[in-house]
């Protein structure tokens, strides 16, 4: 599971580049099988799921909301159909989801997406855990739901859960660990509290 956990993450953040995946990516499908007794179909599923996502996310940066839904909609198929509903890999289309609509903006979106990124975290507490890095997506997004909605202690309460995993796992230097103390900081200030978002 670590090598398609560090192949997806890196994707995600794009620090590979694409020859890389072509190179790697039927070492780790083998390793997943040999190793962690994941199948190969598992992993490349969550790798096509992954580049829906991927697509998705370049619509929504484009602002073509129709098209981001229509193709976030494919993978959720893909990933409900091959994985189940109650799987990491359709957890991550419900994230793209509420993540799409949540960008669209504007007050009529952020029920939906608040929706979707509950969804996320519910299957991703049963799935992965909530010392998971995913996991504290889902919260710190739904902090952001909260937040611009005007729920500043239903927010605070989210930003600090995010802060405290992110601080745990990847230490008080790491770039996420800052996000979140910024988000806590803003939301502070916000508050009237700037003694303590200081």
């Amino acid at each position: 599971m670590f090598v398609f956990t560090f192949l997806a993450q890196t994707t995600q953040y794009n620090l590979m580049p694409p020859r890389f995946f072509s190179r790697w990516l039927p070492i780790a499908l083998f390793i997943s099988g040999q190793v962690y007794g994941q199948s190969a179909d598992s992993v490349r599923v969550a790798f096509q799921v992954d580049s829906l996502i991927q697509i998705s996310r370049a619509f929504t940066a484009k602002g073509n909301l129709e098209e981001a839904l229509a193709v976030n909609e494919m993978a959720a198929h893909l990933a409900r159909s091959q994985q189940g509903e109650r799987s990491p890999v359709f957890a991550n289309t419900c994230f793209n989801r509420g993540r799409v609509l949540f960008l669209a903006g504007g007050p009529g979106y952020y029920r939906e997406a608040e929706e979707w990124y509950l969804l996320s975290r519910d299957i991703r507490e049963v799935t992965i855990g909530k010392d998971h890095l995913d996991y504290t997506w889902s919260v710190n997004n739904l902090g952001l739901i909260y937040e611009n909605e005007g729920q500043y202690a239903k927010a605070l309460e989210l930003y600090n859960e995010a802060l405290s995993i992110r601080s745990r796992q990847l230490g008080e230097l790491h770039p996420l660990y800052f996000g979140s103390v910024g988000n806590i900081a803003n939301l502070l200030w916000k508050m009237g509290r700037l003694d303590e978002a200081l």
